[in-house]
């Protein structure tokens, strides 16, 4: 069993001010796409959410419809608490059962499989993947981000080992994560083709936090 975990706030479709960006929608969507192609159909996907109510419900009725014919789980939390990506993500990981952890930001995008793909041989090998992503620009532009650590696969046993820590700003969990990672697993850690961040504005109108 494959665990995506996901910690959550206002990316469903991100207001700008200007346009709407459906970040996680692309994110979910892209990655079934990719699940699919590799004819992976046992998995369950975790959301910690931070959402306002009307925002949790909108995430909720789209989990439903966009997975509604498969034998996906799908499992949600909702946090009634200031945001924090690090505590998402082991809300996220206590309420997954699988034995292989994706941890995951809900602004990726799957174009291929990959990710995916390579994730499993890592595992397979008692490794852990911190793969490079393809970040993409306003401008339609982009580059590879080397220096980011926040998506990652582990296998479920480093979990009990390790945590996210608790911050409510941006920066340094992911570091931090990925040190704990490196002194106990060996790491595969490479630019991988089709995998992409998506461009959103470092700071939404009225919603308080970004990245």
């Amino acid at each position: 069993m494959i665990s995506f975990c996901f910690t959550h706030k206002n990316r469903l479709d991100l207001n700008t001010g200007t346009e709407i960006l459906p970040l996680f929608k692309n994110c979910l969507s892209t990655l079934k796409n990719c699940l699919e192609s590799l004819e992976i159909d046992e998995y369950e996907i975790c959301v910690s959410s931070f959402d306002e109510e009307e925002d949790y419900k909108k995430l909720d009725n789209f989990l439903k419809n966009l997975f509604s014919h498969d034998k996906v789980k799908i499992k949600k939390i909702a946090k009634h608490e200031n945001f924090s990506r690090g505590t998402g993500r082991n809300e996220a990981f206590n309420q997954s059962s699988g034995d292989i952890i994706f941890f995951l930001d809900v602004d990726m995008l799957f174009m291929r499989s990959e990710m995916i793909s390579n994730a499993l041989i890592a595992i397979k090998e008692n490794k852990v993947y911190f793969p490079i992503c393809y970040s993409m620009y306003e401008d339609g532009s982009g580059d590879w981000r080397s220096t980011g650590y926040g998506n990652c696969v582990v296998p479920r046993s480093a979990m009990l080992e390790i945590k996210w820590i608790h911050k409510e700003t941006w920066g340094k969990e992911d570091d931090i994560f990925y040190e704990e990672m490196k002194r106990r697993y060996k790491i595969v850690r490479k630019k991988c083709a089709g995998y992409y961040h998506q461009w959103h504005p470092s700071l939404a109108p009225g919603k308080g936090w970004s990245k």
